[in-house]
C-alpha cells in the first residue's frame, strides 16, 4: 500500500519482527522500513530511508474499521535519512517545514523567514562531518545558511548572500545585521525540530555530510528519533 501511494519509489523493504503466538494478537518484536528514491504525493523527497523501531502491537479492531494501521502503545526507535541536495530543497518548502518555522516564529518573535525551492543548496564533505550551505530570506535580507556537526555540536552560521550590483549600502547593511541572528535561530529551528508525517513523530538527532554512494554528488544523513503511533493512512497526507 505504501509503495502505491508514494509519487516515486525505486524500492520499500519491509521486515516484521513476530512470533506466530504475539502476532495474533497484533503483538511485533519491531519493524524495519527500507528505501531507496522516494517521493511522497506532497514532494518530500530523499535518497534513501532506514526506520527501524521496536516492540509494539497493532489495534486489530481497529485496522477492519479504519483501514489503517493504528498502534495499541507507540513503536520507539531511530531513523536515518539520505538527502540529495534537491530533496533538502523539497524539505525547506513542504507545508510542514512551513508549519514549524511559522509556529517557532510565534515563540520567539523572529521576523519573516522563508526558504527557495529554485536551488541554490551546496554539499560540502569534509573531515568534520561536511555541511549543508543553502539560501534563506530573513526579513527581506538574502543570506546563505551554514550548517553542519563538527565535534562540538551542531553549528549553523550565515552569511550575506553574493552581493548584487543593484543591492544598495542600505540593503547591504541590513544583510550583515541579519546574519548575526539569523544563524543561531536557524540552529534552535533543526535541532529541536519534530515533524508528526500522519503518525510518525521524527526528531533531531545527528546529521553529517558524506559522499554518495555510487553517485557524484554527496548526501545529506539526517539521523532522527522516531516515535510511531499508526502507519500513514491510505491517503497519505505528506
Amino acid at each position: 500500500m505504501l509503495r502505491a501511494r508514494l509519487r516515486e519509489c525505486e524500492s520499500c523493504d519491509i521486515t516484521v519482527k513476530a512470533d506466530a503466538a504475539s502476532i495474533l494478537g497484533g503483538g511485533v518484536q519491531g519493524v524495519q522500513v527500507k528505501g531507496r528514491r522516494w517521493c511522497t504525493p506532497m514532494r518530500l523527497s530523499c535518497n534513501g530511508l532506514l526506520v527501524d523501531v521496536g516492540q509494539t502491537a497493532v489495534d486489530l479492531p481497529a485496522l477492519a474499521t479504519q483501514r489503517r494501521i493504528v498502534l495499541k502503545q507507540p513503536a520507539r526507535g531511530r531513523a536515518s535519512i539520505h538527502f540529495s541536495a534537491s530533496d533538502w530543497d523539497n524539505f525547506l518548502v513542504h507545508p510542514s517545514m512551513i508549519a514549524a518555522v511559522a509556529e517557532r516564529r510565534k515563540s520567539s518573535a523572529a521576523p519573516v523567514v522563508q526558504f527557495d525551492r529554485g536551488g541554490g543548496t551546496r554539499l560540502l564533505t569534509d573531515d568534520a562531518g561536511g555541511a549543508i550551505c543553502f539560501p534563506v530570506l530573513w526579513d527581506g535580507a538574502r543570506l546563505v545558511a551554514r550548517l553542519s556537526q563538527p565535534t562540538g555540536g551542531v553549528s549553523c552560521t550565515a552569511q550575506p548572500h553574493s552581493p548584487q550590483a543593484a543591492d544598495s549600502p542600505a540593503a547591504a547593511a541590513a544583510a550583515l545585521d541579519a546574519s548575526a541572528s539569523a544563524g543561531p535561530w536557524l540552529r534552535e529551528l533543526f535541532t529541536q525540530l519534530v515533524l508528526d508525517l500522519d503518525g510518525c513523530a521524527l526528531s533531531f538527532r545527528a546529521l553529517r555530510v558524506e559522499p554518495a554512494r555510487g553517485a557524484a554528488s554527496a548526501e545529506l544523513v539526517l539521523d532522527l528519533d522516531v516515535c510511531v503511533t499508526s502507519f500513514p493512512s491510505l491517503d497519505i497526507n505528506f
